[in-house]
């Protein structure tokens, strides 16, 4: 059943339209009603989180994993700070995510003050309302389509990528609101409140829309449709400004972040190569051409609405390709922009694909003239089932979106029962960790096992500083330590998924698939299974008694035996085994040694050199690394007595009657200021990705603050500047 499913609901919810196709009268019936019709599909679209409520089902790649712990940490524990503790080896909170750094966000109010659920649920029907209202325009008032085939076209325009469905939270949310900015900015030309509709668009877009995702989707569609309806005119462009405008002013701290770290991430440092103008129109047109298979029913949509469009009305066919062409010509042109000369040559890594969804707040236009087009011409298919003047286009839209809605809801109740939703944020041993010690607050690293125990990003719903983390612009040192050392075996992907191959009698052998050494020496003290889990040295802190069951064919249960587990652990996944890993290394400790090695010693070797040391205490560090610390020398007199992790950085008491190197388990950045006593002292990366601080004489503390300039504020110059608080520990 578990991929018939979605089949078997897709072609109900088909069944129901073609049913309600069938109106005893012209115009009436629930599927032609404009005011009856989007109220419906919302509650469909709706179905999941009405049925299960608290315990719905929540899609844990992407939305369950990354953007929902993530919003739901900055509106419930985060301390307003640029840094956060939580994330990988430290990271910028505001900068290293897609995410995060709005002065003004709707996502976090709603998870400051309602139950989770709930304000994934507002957000849902908010996608869907804003996509919809958009298409709806678009194709009833622009267009001029009818309002049966304007429902159908604004029906399909909510779910024609899974990310409208199972990712709403960023990228579903901006798609949805393009059509609705293509509408206000061209379509109500020549209205006398348009500078009133843009301008509450512009406060919409600046809410809810990703910039990097939005921005540039919107301003393509928008010229796409002025050159589709002939509407050559100033103000929408100066509309687009105004939009971007009110984005920029919202997202300023996160923008401006961004750049700040590009030069530091792999995104930065990896910058693609162009060869030459055909080259990147090639690559330009292959990337759109892919993006829009991969969203497969845009791609469907396009193709037929061009097709229709050629047979009826041929003399538009080429004003809607050159249109829908208008992604590739926009990639092309931010692809050849010297980016390098601004100094930001990494910004061409920011993701141009989705460039290619300036073509959803054009096709449903396109769709509306060629049904248009086929009504006047008078075409019609297969008499009595579509009438003669009925454009089968505009049915097969309206089937295709309850087909589509119908499988995605298949599809989530059968992962809801495999792999549970969101019960991964009500795990009661990760809710109320007795095990973690928050005076010393060693980092987490969890196993992913099919989904079937919590993501390694849900820890940060629970306010946990968890190790293996995906973001958007992560530190190539951190990439280098992860891929080259702990997890070779994926060198893509910063999680640890289980190798079943190393999975024995329902024990995972966790020692023959990462690096413990490495794992412990960056300040990993917790690893968290589904499964059972045996390693060098690992204890066991907490566990279930009764384990969940891998699949009939791994574990050898009966299939009843498997699936009544699973029902068990439907809307509760039970505990998860908690393990303390050995010989791990503190957040902050005082170096007993230094080993210097050849700079360009091969990223393996100098990993296995940190493996083999840091148990020791010994920092590692590359040749180029050691100008910085000149005569210094590691004392076994230099002792931390304590530390706090404040906001912004790290707050350290220490006795140094001789001076020493003092060790962060955070990784190095520019952004990085060091006081000792007071005084500006300098420091380098070491171990990969710690930081060593040089500690003169006599010190007894230590400051070490991340002190990012900003828009309006310069590179901080001592502790205050930096924003330093009162201790925050995770």
């Amino acid at each position: 059943m578990k991929s018939e499913l979605p089949i078997i609901f897709a072609v109900i919810f088909s069944l129901v339209a073609i049913y309600g196709l069938r109106s005893p009268k012209v115009g009436s019936g629930w599927l032609s009603s404009s005011k009856v019709f989007p109220v419906v599909w919302v509650l469909i679209f709706l179905i999941p989180y009405i049925t299960f409520g608290p315990s719905s089902y929540l899609w844990m790649d992407d939305e369950g994993d990354l953007l929902v712990p993530f919003h739901y940490y900055l509106a419930n524990f985060a301390d307003g700070g640029q840094y956060s503790h939580l994330l990988g080896a430290g990271a910028d909170l505001k900068g290293s995510f897609l995410v995060g750094g709005e002065l003004i966000s709707p996502e976090r109010f709603l998870m400051a003050h309602f139950p989770l659920w709930i304000a994934i649920a507002v957000h849902k029907a908010l996608t869907c309302i804003f996509g919809f209202a958009g298409n709806y325009l678009l194709a009833r008032r622009l267009g001029g389509l009818n309002r049966q085939a304007s429902l159908a076209l604004a029906a399909f325009g909510t779910v024609f990528w899974f990310r409208m469905i199972l990712v709403t939270y960023g990228t579903g949310m901006t798609i949805a609101l393009v059509p609705l900015g293509v509408y206000l900015l061209v379509g109500r030309l020549g209205h006398r409140l348009w500078w009133a509709g843009v301008l509450a668009y512009s406060v919409l877009a600046a809410l809810w829309m990703i910039p990097t995702e939005g921005a540039p989707a919107l301003a393509i569609a928008t010229v796409a449709t002025m050159i589709l309806t002939r509407h050559y005119n100033w103000r929408p462009l100066a509309g687009i400004a105004l939009v971007g405008a009110a984005i920029a002013i919202n997202w300023s701290e996160s923008i401006y972040a961004m750049l700040q770290i590009i030069e530091e991430s792999v995104r930065g440092t990896a910058v693609e190569a162009r060869s030459g103008i055909l080259d990147v129109i090639q690559d330009s047109a292959f990337g759109y051409f892919s993006m829009i298979c991969f969203a497969w029913p845009l791609g469907l949509e396009i193709s037929l609405s061009l097709s229709a469009l050629a047979v009826a009305a041929p003399r538009q066919a080429p004003r809607a390709l050159i249109a829908l062409s208008l992604p590739t010509i926009f990639m092309t042109a931010f692809l050849l922009f010297p980016w390098a000369e601004l100094g930001i040559a990494g910004i061409r890594n920011a993701g141009t694909r989705y460039f290619a969804f300036g073509a959803t707040g054009t096709v449903t236009l396109v769709a509306a003239q060629a049904i248009v087009a086929w009504e006047r011409r008078g075409f019609g298919l297969i008499p009595r089932i579509i009438p003669r003047g009925q454009s089968p286009l505009a049915i097969l839209a309206l089937i295709s979106a309850f087909a589509i809605q119908g499988w995605y809801s298949g599809f989530q109740l059968i992962n809801l029962f495999y792999r549970s939703g969101q019960a991964h944020y009500n795990v009661s041993n990760l809710k109320n960790p007795t095990w973690f010690d928050s005076s010393d607050p060693a980092r987490v690293v969890s196993l992913r096992a099919s989904y079937l125990q919590p993501e390694p990003g849900v820890m940060l719903a629970y306010n946990l500083p968890y190790f293996d983390t995906w973001l958007n612009l992560l530190d190539s040192r951190f990439r280098q330590y992860w891929s080259h050392g702990v997890n070779t075996r994926d060198p893509s992907d910063p999680r640890i998924g289980y190798d079943w191959g190393q999975v024995r009698d329902g024990v995972v052998q966790v020692d023959e698939m990462v690096s413990l050494p490495l794992l412990a020496a960056a300040n990993v003290g917790y690893l968290i299974s589904a499964l059972p889990v045996s390693g060098k040295g690992l204890v066991l802190l907490d566990g279930p008694a009764h384990p969940q069951l891998e699949k009939p064919g791994r574990s050898g249960v009966s299939p009843m035996t498997y699936y009544h587990d699973r029902w068990l652990r439907i809307f509760d996944l039970g505990k998860m085994h908690v393990y303390a890993l050995p010989s791990r290394l503190p957040r902050v400790w005082a170096a007993a040694g230094i080993r210097t090695v050849n700079s360009d010693v091969a990223v393996e070797d100098f990993l296995s050199e940190i493996a083999a040391s840091a148990p020791d205490r010994i920092a590692v560090i590359r040749q180029s690394h050691t100008v910085t610390f000149a005569n210094t020398v590691a004392k076994a007199s230099m002792k931390v007595n304590h530390f706090h992790l404040a906001r912004n950085g790290f707050e350290i008491d220490l006795d140094a009657p001789e001076g020493g190197l003092l060790m962060v388990n955070a990784v190095a950045t520019r952004h990085f200021r060091a006081w000792a006593n007071g005084k500006k002292v300098p420091y380098t990366e070491a171990n990969g990705i710690q930081t060593a601080i040089v500690v003169p004489t006599g010190t007894r503390h230590v400051s070490l603050c991340y002190g990012r300039r900003t828009l309006f504020t310069a590179t901080a110059k001592h502790p205050q500047e930096c924003g330093m608080a009162a201790p925050h520990l995770p």
